[in-house]
């Protein structure tokens, strides 16, 4: 994934979050081989998903302002 500026890794589910987005979602990109699909939006979130069963993986937090653009890097792993 791009720079976020600050975030930090939390899987979906700790410390009382919930899965999904709050607010109006900005980017959406499938990783390389569209087994992972990640998402971002105004409610200064990202999101990282599985493509198969949509169960909500990590999320990204830690963002100032809501995160407009989301992408995998080309090997898919980040």
């Amino acid at each position: 994934l791009g720079p976020g500026g600050g975030e930090t890794d939390a899987p979906v589910g700790s410390d009382s979050t919930q899965p999904g987005h709050v607010s109006s979602v900005q980017s959406v990109a499938f990783n390389s081989d569209g087994t992972r699909l990640a998402t971002c939006g105004t409610d200064k979130r990202a999101l990282i998903w599985d493509a198969t069963t949509g169960r909500a993986l990590l999320e990204l937090v830690g963002h100032a302002d809501e995160v407009r653009r989301i992408e995998w890097t080309r090997d898919g792993k980040r």
